[in-house]
C-alpha cells in the first residue's frame, strides 16, 4: 500500500511523462519535492515562447531550487536571459536596471557577461571587479589601461577648462578662445566620445560663449573733455538689460537682456530682444526693428521709460533708469582722437 505522498509523487512521474509539466510541479511541491518541481520548471520554461514568462518560470525555479545545482542553474539562466533582454532594448534602458542585471550575473557566476553588464552602466569598479572573478587576465590589463587613459584625459580637460578661466580673469580672452577652439576642432575629428567627454564639451561651449559676449560688449567710460563730463558706451552694438547687458537697469521687471541698439541699412536702430514683458512706443509693442529719426520714448515691460535722442554729431544719447549715456555705436570721435573697441569683431 503506497503512503499519499508516494502516490502523489507517482502521479507527479506519470504527468510529467504526458507531458502536463504545469500538473507535474504542483504533484512534485505537494509530495514535498522542490527540487523536482524546479527541474520541470526548467523543461516549461525551455519549451515557452514568451521571454516575460519564461523569466517568470526561471524565477521561480530559482526561488524553489533554493542552494540545488538545478536552483543555481535556473538563477543562471534568469541571469542571462535577462541581460539579453536588456542589451536588446539598451537605449531606453535604466542604468539602475542594468545594475541590477549585472549584480544578477556577478552572484550566478557568469563574471565575463557581468563585466559587460556593469561597463553598460558605466560602473568602472564592478567591471573590473568581474574581469578579477573570471580571470580574464587580458581583458582586465586592457581595461585598466584604458580607465588609466580616459582618468589622464578627465585631469587634461578639467585643467583645460581652469585654464580658460585663468586666463579670462588676466584679460586674456581671445587666447582662451583659442585654445576651446583648438580642442573643439581636434575633438571633432576623434571618435568614440565618453559621456565625461560631452559633459566637457557642453562646459567649454558654455565657457566659451560667455567669453565671446564679454568680449563683443561695448566697454564703458567717463570723459571729460573742455570741462565737460559725459559718460560713453562703445562697441557696435549696445543692450540694455537686468543683468548681463552693456548697461544694465536696476528692475525685476524688466529682461536680462532687453533691448539692442546698433547701426543698420536705416541709421540708428533699436529692438526688443523678444522680450517676455515687451517694449512699447505709444502704447504699441515693438514687434520689428525700430529706425530713430529723432526722439523717442519707450516704455520696457511697461514700467521703465527709456528714451532715445539722436544727436547732431552722430550718436545716441539714451536716458533711462536716473542715468544718461552717450552711444557711438562705432568709432567714438572727439577732436582728432578716435576711440574703439578693439575687442570689436571677435
Amino acid at each position: 500500500m503506497l503512503s499519499p505522498k508516494a502516490r502523489r509523487l507517482a502521479r507527479a512521474n506519470k504527468r510529467e511523462r504526458q507531458g502536463a509539466l504545469a500538473a507535474a510541479v504542483e504533484l512534485y511541491l505537494a509530495a514535498a519535492q522542490p527540487e523536482q518541481a524546479a527541474r520541470v520548471l526548467l523543461l516549461q520554461a525551455d519549451a515557452e515562447r514568451s521571454d516575460e514568462r519564461r523569466l517568470a518560470l526561471l524565477a521561480r525555479a530559482g526561488q524553489l531550487g533554493a542552494n540545488s545545482e538545478v536552483g543555481r542553474q535556473a538563477r543562471r539562466r534568469q541571469a542571462l536571459m535577462s541581460f539579453d533582454v536588456l542589451r536588446q532594448h539598451h537605449g531606453g534602458v535604466l542604468r539602475g536596471e542594468m545594475l541590477r542585471a549585472a549584480a544578477a550575473l556577478e552572484r550566478a557566476g557568469c563574471y565575463l557577461q557581468a563585466a559587460q553588464a556593469f561597463k553598460l552602466a558605466d560602473d568602472e569598479e564592478g567591471e573590473i571587479r568581474a574581469l578579477q572573478q573570471a580571470g580574464a587576465i587580458d581583458q582586465l590589463e586592457a581595461r585598466l589601461q584604458q580607465v588609466s587613459t580616459e582618468a589622464r584625459q578627465q585631469r587634461q580637460q578639467q585643467q583645460l577648462l581652469q585654464r580658460i578661466r585663468d586666463l579670462d580673469a588676466i584679460a586674456e580672452r581671445r587666447n582662451a578662445l583659442e585654445q576651446g577652439r583648438t580642442w573643439l576642432q581636434n575633438r571633432a575629428h576623434e571618435g568614440g566620445h565618453r559621456a565625461s567627454d560631452n559633459l566637457t564639451e557642453e562646459a567649454l561651449r558654455q565657457l566659451l560663449q560667455q567669453l565671446r559676449d564679454r568680449l563683443l560688449r561695448g566697454p564703458q567710460l567717463t570723459l571729460t573733455v573742455r570741462g565737460e563730463t559725459r559718460h560713453y558706451v562703445l562697441g557696435s552694438s549696445v543692450t540694455v538689460g537686468r543683468a548681463g547687458a552693456d548697461i544694465e537697469v536696476a528692475s525685476q521687471a524688466i529682461s536680462r537682456q532687453h533691448l539692442r541698439l546698433y547701426r543698420g541699412d536705416e541709421g540708428l536702430m533699436v529692438e526688443d530682444m523678444r522680450t517676455r514683458n515687451g517694449t512699447t512706443l505709444a502704447g504699441a509693442r515693438l514687434s520689428a526693428p525700430l529706425s530713430l529719426g529723432g526722439e523717442v520714448t519707450l516704455m520696457c515691460a511697461g514700467q521703465v521709460p527709456c528714451t532715445l535722442t539722436p544727436t547732431a554729431a552722430g550718436l545716441l544719447q539714451l536716458s533711462v533708469g536716473g542715468e544718461c549715456w552717450l552711444l557711438p555705436l562705432g568709432p567714438l570721435h572727439i577732436g582728432d582722437w578716435e576711440i574703439i573697441d578693439v575687442r570689436e569683431g571677435e
